[in-house]
């Protein structure tokens, strides 16, 4: 992709694939990196479609943009490849923050984007998953260091553009959501809310607006109408409050 991230694709009618080879497996290469694959966020065709479509059907709908293929954290592991970016952490924490730096750059200058060039979001996404099926891919308190400059960064973009921000993560991310919100998140929306359990979801009901996904690991991709429509009440039941959210 535009970051130099390299997607591996098979066969017919894929998804969009998995990240293959790191584009940047060496940080003697880091500015050179920098120098071929830093995208223009001012550049109005990137908007242009999504506009044109919100003005024919989108005038009485809730407009959400999303800001790039994937979130900061996730890019960062593609470009570096999973391993090497674990470690960077440790033996490369200030590259790194300077990388994630350089991608939330172009979060922030996207969202400007969208408002300068006529969108009228309501709000914006960002993808990026978080943790595996059993916990956060690091502590709290790492991820606040090297995560609060990123995401509040976003976060207060979205807000001082009148919009609201909403965080799509896969993973068993309840121990760093207080940090998310408290660093103003709006929303966050999982694909697998079983992944964290609805009892570990329970606390932030009422603090955080939670999308309504029904789990397409273990309900939706296999279960029956039934079973999805119980599961709906059960996630309501957990997740919301008379208030809704």
């Amino acid at each position: 992709d535009e970051f130099g991230m390299i997607w591996n694709r098979e066969g017919k009618n894929v998804t969009m694939g998995h990240p293959g080879r790191p584009a940047l497996a060496d940080w003697a290469d880091y500015e050179e990196y920098k120098k071929r694959y830093s995208p223009d966020a001012d550049d109005r065709s990137r908007y242009k479609d999504f506009i044109r479509i919100s003005k024919l059907a989108g005038r009485n709908r809730y407009r959400m943009c999303a800001l790039g293929n994937m979130g900061p954290l996730t890019e960062a592991h593609g470009i570096r490849g999973f391993n090497n970016f674990l470690v960077d952490h440790r033996k490369n924490p200030d590259l790194l923050k300077d990388f994630l730096g350089h991608l939330t750059d172009f979060c922030v200058d996207a969202a400007r984007c969208w408002v300068k060039y006529g969108a009228k979001p309501h709000g914006f996404i960002l993808y990026d998953d978080l943790g595996d099926q059993r916990r956060p891919l690091m502590s709290p308190d790492m991820f606040a260091d090297f995560y609060e400059p990123v995401f509040k960064r976003i976060i207060d973009t979205a807000h001082e553009l009148g919009c609201e921000m909403h965080l799509h993560s896969c993973g068993k991310i309840d121990p760093l959501m207080p940090l998310l919100i408290d660093w103003g998140l709006d929303a966050f929306e999982f694909d697998s809310p079983r992944m964290i359990g609805y009892e570990d979801l329970e606390p932030f009901r009422g603090k955080v607006m939670m999308w309504g996904c029904v789990d397409i690991q273990k309900i939706y991709s296999v279960g029956t109408p039934e079973e999805c429509e119980r599961e709906v009440s059960l996630m309501v039941g957990n997740m919301g409050t008379h208030q809704g959210g």
